[in-house]
């Protein structure tokens, strides 16, 4: 992007957008970042708008929480449009074939909060011209936001001005009590939205108890019309976040209960079993499914598995290929990333961020040895708070460069570069055929 890789850092409680030269780390500039009146669980991170990037400056002379969509030109750090100083609810995304950048807010707290548009030619900045719904909060992947509150709490698409479409969170998930607690993907091949949620936990006497066969449920809504294309009760995509490599249709299948004490707030489980699927976003229909046991790090806790490559992960030791589900032994002394989910305060509020990652072996286990040998510039020792943004190979390498820092990383440049728990790393990718271009906000 630009030349240059644009991730975020956490310094002195206070959240900065920096582009690194890729040859060496040197920093090439860096703005200071703002999540205005984003929730405290959206994921801060920077957005591509065309060949620019986006980010959400401060503007303290009118509140703490008051920011300007600045689009930024990635190779110099230059501001080439600006918005006045609004509250932001919603992180912002490219829309309107590219040529403008959307976002939900409202001039100040206690005034409707709706569809705003800066035009990335004209700088123009204005709410949408038509159907833009007051109070929408996004839910994260594209165009879709929830709207009203339960009992009649909806969800709908809004893109380009437009409210495509609406569906009663009750339609979609029947016992799950909002669309805040919900997680969605887009799968853009498909045309379809996939997304999970958890019913509420029974109350005991001295623990809540989750029905894992029953509570936790997926289901698809069609990208052009809203309707719901199937429900699976039991699973959850992506594991609930603890896959990394989320460009697959992936989800764990449960039976069993957790249970969660009130005293302590310790999590047990009762005759866990899972399964790993592969799964088709348009009919929900499984690919491929692999018996994994009682799979713990798949069921509790947040731990992310260890990542081989752009297709493998390692659960309980095996080698498991995402695209198949077929299983196979590590190689000895294999190295790979664990990933982990950023989490750190700002303001006084704790955050989420991208993710950083560690070396480990297919158990999980910090190991010494990093997957990328050839570190090529360091970093001012502030915390990587969000993920790279450049463009992910789609070829192979020559062999040299381990794979699993492929599937981490982000490219520019000629370098793959990773966001680690003490700074940024980057190791030179050797010269193939067929090495470019998908794009990867990381």
């Amino acid at each position: 992007m630009g030349g240059v890789a644009v991730g975020y850092a956490l310094r002195a409680q206070r959240l900065y957008a920096r582009a690194l030269t890729p040859a060496t780390g040197a920093v090439r500039w860096e703005h200071e970042i703002s999540p205005s009146a984003q929730p405290a669980t959206a994921e801060l991170a920077p957005v591509r708008a065309g060949e620019d990037v986006v980010l959400l400056q401060p503007e303290p002379a009118f509140s703490p929480q008051h920011a300007r969509l600045s689009v930024v030109d990635p190779a110099t750090g230059r501001e080439v449009q600006r918005s006045p100083a609004m509250l932001f609810s919603t992180a912002p995304e490219s829309c309107f074939a590219g040529r403008s950048v959307c976002a939900l807010a409202t001039p100040e707290a206690g005034e409707p909060v709706l569809g705003y548009r800066l035009n990335l030619d004209s700088g123009a900045f204005s709410p949408y011209a038509q159907d833009a719904p007051q109070g929408a909060r996004g839910l994260a992947a594209p165009g879709l936001v929830a709207l009203g509150a339960a009992p009649t709490e909806q969800i709908a698409q809004l893109r380009d001005g437009a409210q495509r479409w609406r569906q009663p969170l009750t339609a979609i998930f029947p016992r799950v009590p909002a669309a805040t607690g919900t997680t969605w993907n887009l799968h853009a091949t498909e045309a379809v939205y996939v997304g999970s949620g958890y019913a509420r936990a029974l109350r005991g006497t001295t623990a809540t108890t989750l029905d894992l066969a029953t509570d936790p449920i997926s289901a698809a809504l069609d990208e052009t019309t809203g309707r719901l294309l199937w429900r699976q009760p039991g699973t959850v995509t992506d594991c609930a976040g603890r896959i990394s490599l989320t460009r697959r249709g992936v989800r764990c299948r449960y039976s069993g209960k957790i249970m969660t004490s009130y005293a302590n707030r310790a999590t047990t489980s009762s005759h866990l079993q899972v399964a790993l699927e592969g799964f088709d976003p348009r009919t929900g229909a499984t690919r491929w499914s692999t018996p994994l046991g009682a799979a713990t790090k798949l069921a509790i806790g947040e731990s992310r598995l260890p990542v081989a490559d752009e297709n493998t992960i390692a659960v309980n030791g095996l080698l498991i290929d995402l695209r198949t589900g077929s299983r196979a032994e590590p190689a000895a002394g294999q190295v790979m990333w664990c990933p982990k989910r950023v989490r750190f305060d700002l303001a006084g509020t704790k955050r989420l961020g991208g993710e950083v990652v560690s070396p480990c072996d297919a158990l999980g286990r910090p190991i010494a040895t990093s997957p990328a040998p050839v570190p090529a510039g360091g970093n001012d020792g502030d915390l990587p708070a969000g993920g790279n943004d450049g463009d992910l190979p789609a070829g192979g390498n020559d062999g040299d460069l381990p794979p699993a820092t492929l599937a981490v990383g982000a490219v520019a440049g000629g370098f793959a570069i990773v966001a680690t728990a003490t700074g940024y790393s980057g190791t030179a990718i050797p010269a193939a055929p067929g090495i470019g271009g998908r794009k990867s906000t990381g």
